[in-house]
């Protein structure tokens, strides 16, 4: 039996690696040995340089610090008709799996924010789609507490799963990039690059705190931080 040893960066992976080593296995006759690390670049750095493993699943920012100690993969990719490598999203090619137009990795996931929205709703009260995010706030505000489902309780102006802080985070950036990036994603959105700053104190960050304390006040808090445990966790 032909075995690889595994690497996992981070124990929420292991699941589904799990699971999709097992098919994988009875498709290729290859066993994959599992091995998790403390979700940490320091783990991450002591697992390559031991020389115990074949293949390392990691958090996608360690790809610019460690991507000297990976073999590049364009030729396998290529090459291998079992890759769907135009399926995946294009920013994801070109910035999770790649570095400098090199391909360092396959992901295996990457959050894309979608908006779907009720187009009955919407045209029952003659509301047009959102085109900004206080377009989408009022809407959100618009149908919060009324019963939308007719089960006889009122239901939420919005739905955003943000009750774990990094999802939250995810979430406050996401809308923060659409403000500061006037450029595309030739642009940053955390630090200055000519002083390393955070970039926080400007008017895209100062909307966005706006947009996103309103936005609170149409979720469940079922499913969501408050605004101030949020608030709390960006500025650790």
């Amino acid at each position: 039996m032909i075995e690889l040893n595994v690497f996992l960066q981070d124990l929420d992976d292991y699941g589904r690696v799990a699971t999709a080593g097992a098919d994988w296995a009875k498709m290729s006759g290859v066993h994959l040995n599992l091995t998790v690390g403390n979700a940490t670049l320091v783990s991450l750095n002591e697992a390559i340089n031991s020389g115990n493993y074949d293949v390392y699943i990691y958090h996608a920012r360690h790809m610019i610090t460690l991507h000297d100690s990976f073999l590049p993969l364009d030729t396998y990719v290529a090459s291998d008709t079992t890759i769907a490598w135009s399926d995946i999203f294009p920013y994801l090619r070109s910035f999770v799996a790649s570095f400098d137009n090199v391909i360092y990795g396959i992901p295996l996931d990457g959050p894309i924010y979608h908006m779907i929205y009720r187009n009955d709703l919407l045209q029952a009260n003659q509301l047009p789609l959102p085109g900004s995010w206080p377009e989408f706030n009022y809407i959100a505000k618009y149908y919060h507490t009324h019963d939308l489902n007719s089960d006889g309780k009122p239901d939420y102006g919005v739905c955003i799963a943000w009750a774990d802080p990094a999802v939250a985070l995810d979430y406050f950036f996401a809308v923060f990039a659409s403000y500061a990036q006037t450029n595309s994603t030739t642009q940053g959105i955390y630090f200055n690059l000519e002083n390393l700053e955070p970039l926080i104190s400007n008017d895209a960050f100062r909307a966005t705190l706006g947009v996103c304390y309103t936005l609170s006040l149409s979720l469940s808090l079922s499913l969501s931080l408050s605004f101030s445990t949020l608030l709390s966790t960006l500025l650790l």
